[in-house]
């Protein structure tokens, strides 16, 4: 309202941009339906209309959608046939706004009396401009500044609906602070004699979802989620340390070619006895093995350098080898694919930069032929 005034009085011409005639009459346009936009949406959220009916909220947004198209409306509009669109659009707003008050004042609403009354200043000073505007009243001192007399008005007694509402607010949300203070004090003096069976009971049930949640249910060893977060952390030490750590990927080779042939259970039992030994094979407490995605599987060894690392894929390697799988009646040899990365992390690593090379060390595993060990 502020910068429609100002645009329409010629104060924002005078002061902020002289040379842009064209703007000027646009900036109108602009500021008058913004006025329109925020009217409907101020009334919306003082008067609760939500609460009063869907119909309300229907209404309302269409207002809105009126308010959202004439910003494009009148960019492309001739000035002389926006303003002439624009004016009753704004004062059937101002209407729209009003009747949604004394609706919502009838249902019983406090502050919407006050909300009447302010808004029907800035109604009278809206009509009496748009009568000038359309050359039904003379041009006078009272005409000229009846928007600005009327928008006077609607703050001042707008202020005080405002601050009636949160006086009601507060003196409701400090009866409801009262009850529910009665409330937990009562609850509290049932809940005393239980709480201490109660809460082990809590620390059993959220340690066994967690286990869940960090498990993968076919392998049984940890998913990528538990992975992702003990990478980051023992990234940290070692970098605190500065210590090195390595990063084990292992796939399984040519498990496509087996799913496609012997089935998805034939793939299971694969899957499960990789994990099986893999695990079998972190002998260091502070080692992990986990489900990567598909068929392949992650090892994070702290305290390692790429020596070390080299030497436990290749154990793992050779023992997987060493053994077949039984799916039903099926036995199935078995080999991995293993890349290894090891460093002393600086602060500027992540996680990915491990697994990145881990995967190409891999990926060059496989293209030589599969079932070997490379580094990156």
């Amino acid at each position: 309202m502020l910068l429609f005034l100002s645009s329409l009085n010629g104060w924002t011409f005078q002061y902020l941009w002289p040379e842009s005639t064209k703007w000027n009459d646009l900036a109108i346009l602009m500021f008058l339906n913004g006025v329109v936009l925020f009217t409907v949406v101020f009334a919306n959220s003082f008067l609760e209309l939500q609460k009063l009916g869907k119909k309300f909220q229907v209404q309302t947004s269409l207002w809105v959608v009126v308010g959202g198209s004439g910003f494009i409306a009148y960019i492309i509009l001739p000035y002389s046939v926006a303003i002439k669109i624009l004016i009753p659009t704004a004062a059937l707003a101002c209407f729209w706004t009003l009747l949604m008050g004394i609706y919502a004042w009838f249902k019983g609403q406090k502050s919407a009396g006050i909300y009447i009354i302010s808004w029907t200043g800035i109604l009278v000073g809206g009509a009496l401009l748009a009568m000038k505007k359309m050359h039904l009243l003379p041009r006078t001192v009272f005409t000229d500044q009846s928007v600005q007399l009327g928008s006077l008005v609607e703050v001042l007694l707008l202020s005080f609906a405002l601050a009636e509402r949160i006086n009601d607010k507060r003196a409701k949300r400090f009866s409801a602070q009262q009850n529910a203070l009665d409330i937990q004090t009562k609850a509290k003096k049932e809940l005393e004699a239980n709480v201490v069976s109660r809460t082990k009971e809590l620390e059993v049930a959220n340690q066994k979802l967690k286990e869940l949640s960090d498990t993968d249910q076919l392998t049984g060893l940890k998913n990528r989620r538990y992975l992702d977060q003990f990478i980051d952390q023992e990234l940290l030490r070692a970098t605190r340390y500065k210590h090195p750590i390595s990063v084990l990927l292992i796939d399984i080779d040519h498990f496509k070619m087996v799913n496609d042939t012997h089935g998805q259970l034939a793939g299971d039992a694969r899957l499960k006895e990789v994990a099986r030994r893999l695990n079998a094979h972190m002998h260091c407490p502070t080692d992990l093995c986990a489900r990567y995605g598909g068929e392949e599987f992650c090892a994070v060894l702290p305290e390692t350098d790429l020596a070390g690392a080299v030497v436990v894929a290749e154990r793992i390697r050779n023992k997987i080898n060493k053994q077949t799988v039984k799916a039903g009646d099926l036995s199935l040899t078995l080999s991995v694919s293993v890349g290894v990365y090891s460093k002393s992390p600086i602060p500027s690593d992540e996680a990915t930069l491990f697994l990145d090379k881990a995967d190409g060390a891999l990926y060059e595993a496989k293209n030589n032929g599969r079932n070997q060990v490379k580094t990156a």
